[in-house]
């Protein structure tokens, strides 16, 4: 199985920094006199400023420590009778480079807080990561000063020595900060008078915050204080950016103590990360998994989904995935509260008299992070919006916000991208794609202005359901016959196999005659749940609050045992 860790936009800005860096190390190795290598090294160090200026160098250490070695070599072949202070600053500074992660960890802030600012002065006592590495770049590059100019050593020495204490007395005074009772204390009354009823917890990758903020328009409503607690700094300021509730970032399961408070009743999940481990710890809290969306994939049935004690769906469909997939979940622990994110959807034709030709939503899922879970079409994309295209459709592309997590994916995304963009120049139709169909428009928006659907195996089409309106699945991992009982949901969907050798006719009856309309009809509401449409995002709201009063009168009548058992042991 390949692992896709990268996002090619960051891959190859970290190759184009290592190249650089091997090519200012040679140069400054062979040529130390030339200003080649000290131009290179700048390159290469402005750009991991540029990428990582914020949240520190992160997985392109390698660069600095090549970029290091190549200073000293040059510096070395121009003052070549005081190596002891060469030495000592290339050392000081190596060492500082390459423990610049172990350094931010230990000296990070314990709790850091957004939309709350009076919080936020008793929260962030510490010193970021991007700080230790932006004196890091400035140290490096006095030292390339001195190299090139051939300075006495012990002027580099001198100031690398007084950095790398800067730097310590930095770390101490954070550690000193972060020791002291009387900030975290502060915080967790702050926290205790806010009195937040639930939390809701999130821990993902960089790209993934959409994942969590699906969900906080509709927790907003639900009326009950809670926060967000996110687990890496980046998503902080997205998060925060898109709710009024605090938001607190927590690195270590110690700053979750602190937000733990003693009218919390729920915690609320919204995928299976590896680090909603340390928040189920607190058993006493009532533990709800939302997820990030409804589809056949593995990730709607996954095992692990076993350790809450709810499990929200949004329709019968979703609990019987997991028996299917023979993950058992005691029926008691269900919740079908609908996709409140698909009230704003229309239901029926987009319009009385769909024109023609239509509109057809072209939603592409991403690769994954596994071959075997890999449903994604972009491969074939242009030759789908080809066809699309020689219909005469207006074609919105929305992919996926994962895609460009695969490089090839993404190549293949602007490829797709750029024949709509020849197409709309030649016939001007309102083609949409990019930042206009995935940032400024919801799924909402798209799907209520389409007609029909071309998606993969993804939680989309279990959202366009919810309109009525036809859409084709594409079969990617070529599963033929054995596609209707993996994944279910294709039966009322036209299928598109993974050669396109169906594709037109998909299209034909997609876009024709639609024999599949009352099957899905029929399918929606147990896809989706049984709800009138007016009212269909008040399951959701008065679920979660029946279950927050019913989590505060349990965490009530444990408080009540408690204080009687203490009185009866105390007696």
């Amino acid at each position: 199985m390949l692992i896709r860790m990268l996002p090619p936009r960051e891959d190859l800005w970290a190759v184009a920094a290592a190249t650089l860096a091997a090519l200012a190390t040679a140069a400054l190795v062979v040529r130390p006199h030339s200003p080649a290598g000290y131009l290179l090294a700048s390159a290469a160090l402005l750009v991991n400023l540029y990428r990582h200026g914020r949240r520190g160098l992160g997985r392109c250490i390698a660069t600095h420590p090549a970029i290091v070695a190549g200073l000293l070599a040059a510096y070395v072949s121009r003052r070549p009778d005081e190596l002891p202070q060469l030495f000592g600053a290339g050392a000081v500074l190596l060492v500082m480079v390459i423990g610049e992660g172990m350094v931010a960890k230990v000296a990070a802030p314990l709790v850091d807080v957004a939309n709350a600012p009076h919080w936020r002065r008793l929260a962030t006592r510490g010193v970021r990561r991007a700080a230790i590495f932006r004196i890091n770049v400035a140290l490096m590059i006095v030292v390339g000063v001195c190299a090139a100019a051939g300075a006495p050593p012990v002027l580099a020495f001198t100031v690398v020595s007084c950095g790398a204490i800067a730097q310590a007395g930095l770390v101490l005074a954070a550690l000193r900060a972060t020791a002291d009772p009387r900030g975290p204390k502060e915080l967790s009354r702050e926290l205790a008078h806010y009195a937040p009823e639930f939390l809701v917890h999130f821990s993902a990758p960089a790209d993934m915050a959409y994942q969590v903020l699906m969900w906080l328009p509709h927790l907003e409503r639900v009326g009950r204080p809670f926060a967000v607690v996110v687990r890496e700094e980046q998503h902080l300021a997205s998060v925060a950016a898109a709710t009024r509730v605090p938001v607190l970032y927590c690195p270590s399961i110690r700053a979750l103590d602190l937000v733990v408070t003693r009218d919390l009743r729920a915690v609320y999940y919204v995928n299976n990360g590896m680090k909603n481990l340390h928040m189920l710890r607190f058993t006493g809290l009532l533990h709800v998994q939302l997820l990030h969306g409804d589809s056949d994939k593995t990730a709607s049935f996954n095992p692990v989904t076993n350790l809450y004690d709810r499990v929200y769906v949004a329709g019968q469909a979703g609990i019987d995935r997991y028996r299917a997939n023979g993950v058992h979940i005691p029926a008691e622990r269900f919740r079908v509260v609908g996709r409140p994110q698909l009230a704003r959807i229309a239901v029926g034709p987009r319009r009385e008299h769909p024109p023609s030709p239509p509109t057809v939503l072209y939603a592409p899922t991403w690769t994954g992070f596994y071959e075997d879970t890999n449903h994604c079409s972009l491969r074939v994309a242009t030759r789908i919006i080809t066809s699309l295209l020689g219909r005469g459709a207006t074609v919105i592309l929305r992919a996926h916000p994962s895609t460009s997590r695969n490089r090839r994916a993404a190549a293949q995304l602007a490829a797709a991208e750029r024949l709509l963009a020849r197409d709309r120049a030649a016939t001007g139709r309102a083609h949409l794609w990019g930042d206009r169909s995935a940032r400024e428009m919801s799924l909402a928006d798209c799907v209520n202005a389409s007609d029909a659907l071309v998606a993969d195996v993804s939680s989309v089409v279990t959202d366009y359901l919810y309109s009525g309106r036809p859409f084709a699945i594409t079969d990617m991992a070529g599963a033929g016959a054995a596609l209707s009982s993996t994944f279910p949901l294709s039966r009322i969907g036209y299928v598109i196999d993974a050669e396109l050798t169906t594709l037109e006719h998909v299209l034909d009856a997609m876009l024709g005659p639609d024999p599949l309309a009352e099957q899905r009809l029929d399918a929606r509401a147990y896809y989706l749940g049984d709800f009138p449409a007016k009212a269909y995002e008040r399951v959701f709201l008065e679920t979660v609050r029946g279950d927050l009063d019913a989590a505060g009168q349990a965490g009530a009548a444990r408080t009540a045992t408690v204080s009687r058992d203490a009185e009866w042991a105390t007696s």
